[in-house]
């Protein structure tokens, strides 16, 4: 093959593939860990590499010498005017050169080509990724919704000293309980505008192994439940013997009951839960318009570790 050769990837292709995007991304996965439901950045496999030849992906490859050195993959999402790029990936060595943009520009012509109105990235970007990152700004790309992005967060169980939550006179902390998934849910619609049904929370939640109700707060004030949140305690391996890592959910307390520190007490006693099962790392995700939330958790310990940004161009 000559230097710099563009090749359309045919299925003939998916082991070598697949060997190399693993390599070239081998950086990314040595990153330290903070996806704490599974693996941050799973292996590339060939089924996976034949799932997206189903959604019609399109990948292009760039060979130098007879060795391949960057690949990129696209697809149109279903009956939209969009894009998704499924990766883009440069050896460490060929970086720099022009390779992968050369690629990603064939990607946007291509979906130009298809009256595509936009391109974006499909898997969030990490923010410490600087090479994926740097691509994609160089290439005209910008963060989508900065604001409302999500922001993981860690905190050093090891150091947080247990204490009481901070309650006004008349309110407690009160575990999940049977049967409580209903009103988990209705506070849920009231605080976060969802639409969470009890179907869905036991799919999502209190149906898993890993459900411990001991871990799940609310704030309660004359019976009624004014705030939530949840201390997940997560595992890779089926059989639940390795946690993985533990993460804050649904942190939230209804509008009349906010500037009384009921969101403080509820991470308190979520906090003093993860502090009894020394579980690392302790991670919470939140976007920055959330404001008072991120200084709430900046306040309890938390540090600022990655921003999850979706990248994105307008084609027309």
């Amino acid at each position: 093959m000559k230097a710099c050769e563009t090749v359309r990837y045919t299925p003939a292709m998916r082991a070598e593939v697949g060997r190399f995007l693993n390599a070239a991304y081998a950086d990314l996965c040595a990153l330290p860990p903070v996806g704490v439901e599974g693996p941050d950045y799973p292996e590339f496999t060939e089924a996976g590499l034949e799932a997206g030849e189903a959604q019609g992906a399109e990948t292009l490859l760039a060979y130098d010498g007879g060795r391949l050195v960057s690949a990129a993959s696209w697809h149109r999402a279903d009956g939209e005017p969009r894009g998704v790029i499924d990766f883009v990936a440069t050896i460490p060595a060929h970086r720099r050169k022009g390779c992968a943009r050369r690629l990603l520009g064939a990607c946007q012509e291509s979906a130009r080509g298809q009256a595509v109105e936009r391109l974006q990235t499909g898997p969030f970007v990490d923010s410490r990724y600087e090479p994926a990152c740097r691509l994609f700004e160089a290439s005209g790309f910008e963060v989508r919704e900065p604001d409302h992005m999500n922001t993981t967060w860690i905190i050093d169980i090891g150091r947080w000293t247990p204490r009481e939550p901070p309650l006004p006179p008349g309110y407690r902390i009160v575990s999940f309980r049977p049967g409580d998934e209903v009103v988990w849910c209705e506070l849920h619609r009231q605080v976060f505008r969802g639409s969470a049904t009890p179907e869905w929370f036991m799919g999502r939640f209190g149906g898993l192994p890993n459900f411990e109700p001991n871990g799940w707060f609310f704030v309660e004030h004359d019976g009624r439940k004014v705030g939530m949140a949840g201390a997940i305690v997560w595992f890779h391996d089926p059989e639940l013997q390795r946690p993985s890592g533990a993460l804050v959910e649904w942190v939230g307390v209804l509008e009349e009951e906010r500037r009384k520190r009921l969101g403080e007490a509820v991470m308190v006693a979520c906090l003093n839960y993860l502090k009894r099962r020394a579980v690392e790392p302790n991670c919470i995700v939140t976007q920055y318009a959330r404001q008072p939330a991120v200084e709430l958790y900046k306040k309890l310990g938390y540090r600022f570790v990655r921003e999850c940004r979706t990248y994105v161009k307008a084609l027309r």
